[in-house]
């Protein structure tokens, strides 16, 4: 519907345009006024509105633009977001709790709407949590106020964890720029696994029916698989990572009170681990090779996101709670992880 006023009044602006200064187009200037004002206040309340642009003619344009101003209203400003930092202030301007909780109301659509296909799953649960708190208060304001301003902190702290996230993984991404030493599949070489560094032996085809074990200390990998030889490292070390941290999830979970729908182990980039819809954990299969106290911190982390999906004040008591030296487990991980490689 505000589409198809904004079609219908560049029409009417259009028009005017063509007609003025002649004195026939004179009593419509009033009707131009009021309805780019009302223009102007949806705008900026449902912050969808699609702008009249500058497709209306100078002689309307800068009729509406002065009227408006002198109102208060510079339809040159795009609309206050809930992220802006003068948004508080803004919302303070609205008079009354029901023109407060229409402002957040869609303050919150418009921020979930702009950045949906950036995280779906989280922001399709905030959209469901408006859309459920809007019926459970359905008319009383005043309580709807005190919770959308939970919920869009809720939303700004996720704002924050996102753009940390961000940075955190530019400033990893540069750092593994540093040309690491590759591995070579060569007599001699070491691969980890859970913390050990483990010497590579090339055996005949003849002597083992596996391409690689682990067996007497040393990985062994036969001449013949030595053209594929990652992927079978690749593979040996998804396979055990799969058989430990189920395990472990298993008995953590148990110990935290926390149900996960089952683990998968898989090449998840720059991530050491994630939560997933349905509450399924996911671990980066490099986690395998960590010492095993930091690869459990790596999944404790993980389960607590099944009771807080984001990294709030919350999050970190209840994981402290889980496991009370975690900050010195994920301060190696910070400044050790990197140089794991596993193949």
């Amino acid at each position: 519907m505000r589409a198809e006023f904004v079609v219908k009044l560049k029409e009417f602006n259009r028009g005017l345009d063509d007609v003025l200064p002649r004195p026939e187009g004179l009593e419509f200037v009033n009707d131009a006024k009021r309805l780019a004002y009302i223009h102007a206040l949806a705008r900026n309340r449902y912050k969808d509105t699609p702008e009249l642009g500058r497709d209306i003619g100078n002689k309307v344009r800068k009729l509406i633009d002065d009227y408006v101003i002198s109102l208060g209203i510079d339809p040159r400003i795009p609309p206050v977001q809930l992220t802006d930092a003068e948004f508080d202030t803004h919302l303070g301007r609205q008079v009354g709790d029901r023109a407060k909780a229409s402002e957040m109301e869609h303050a919150v659509r418009s921020h979930v709407r702009k950045h949906l296909d950036e995280d779906p799953v989280k922001y399709g649960r905030l959209s469901e949590r408006l859309e459920e708190l809007l019926q459970q208060l359905d008319g009383q304001w005043a309580e709807q106020v005190e919770a959308l301003k939970t919920l869009i902190q809720q939303l700004r702290d996720f704002v924050i964890e996102k753009r940390l996230w961000i940075y955190q993984k530019l400033a990893q991404k540069a750092e593994r720029r540093r040309r690491l030493p590759r591995k070579e599949y060569v007599n001699g070489e070491g691969f980890l696994y859970l913390g050990r560094s483990y010497r590579l032996k090339c055996v005949p085809r003849d002597t083992q029916e596996a391409p690689l074990k682990l067996a007497a200390g040393r990985f062994q990998l036969r001449e013949d698989a030595l053209p594929d030889a990652r992927n079978h490292f690749v593979r040996w070390y998804s396979a055990r990572a799969t058989d430990w941290l189920t395990a472990k999830v298993k008995e953590h979970a148990r110990r935290m009170g926390v149900e996960p729908a089952g683990v998968t182990v898989q090449d998840l980039g720059y991530r050491w681990g994630s939560c997933g819809k349905g509450n399924r954990v996911y671990f980066h299969w490099k986690t395998i090779l960590l010492p095993r106290h930091i690869a459990e911190y790596v999944l404790v982390h993980e389960l607590v996101h099944l009771r807080e999906p984001h990294h709030t004040p919350a999050f970190w008591r209840r994981l402290e709670r889980a496991m009370p030296d975690y900050e010195q487990r994920k301060s190696w991980l910070a400044r050790h992880g990197i140089e794991v490689e596993g193949g």
